[in-house]
């Protein structure tokens, strides 16, 4: 019998094989969705809670640059200042970090189901093969994978110089500014 990968196989699994591969925790799942489902979520998360974000981030702000000289030549308040600054951090980052996680966990649940096997997890020390890993590095699936990853970068790099490019006056002037006028 010779050996074929998934990709150049042309007939369609039997149902009995469908359902071994899905009882072994074998499902597809399509990565792209999972990833647009995520971003979605999260700008929608942005877009709904910016006046909130933003209330925190000038706070932090406001609260870090206000220290007096007293303060700076203090080891005790800084490590308080640092301590509260931390913990306003955190207190902005669990909300996203939670959204993340259930959009994750949602929109796979969404593509196959609840489907969770131990032994899909345990490693396999056949796969530690150097010659088979080196194969899946230079596949073409993993050029296709890094051009979509580069278009990605390409695409987040272009809208932020296109913003930088269009606010570059008004970023150079803010230095002038107190910071109070800085930040509304």
């Amino acid at each position: 019998m010779s050996e074929q990968s998934s990709q150049d196989k042309t007939e369609k699994a039997s149902p009995q094989k469908v359902k071994k591969a899905r009882q072994e925790g074998q499902i597809p799942r399509a990565k792209e969705f999972t990833t647009a489902v995520l971003f979605l979520i999260v700008a929608m998360f942005f877009y709904s809670q910016l006046p909130w974000i933003w209330e925190h981030i000038s706070g932090v702000f406001h609260f870090n640059m206000s220290l007096t000289r007293h303060d700076l030549e203090n080891p005790q308040q800084m490590l308080e200042q640092l301590g509260q600054s931390l913990a306003i951090i955190i207190e902005l980052l669990l909300p996203l970090f939670a959204v993340i996680i259930i959009a994750s966990v949602g929109s796979s649940l969404i593509l196959g189901g609840w489907m969770f096997r131990p032994a899909n997890i345990q490693p396999k020390l056949s796969k530690l093969n150097p010659l088979s890993g080196i194969k899946r590095m230079f596949s073409s699936r993993s050029v296709v994978e890094l051009i979509k990853s580069s278009l990605k970068v390409a695409v987040i790099f272009a809208l932020l110089y296109t913003y930088l490019d269009s606010n570059f006056s008004q970023l150079l002037g803010m230095q002038k500014l107190t910071l109070n006028q800085a930040l509304p």
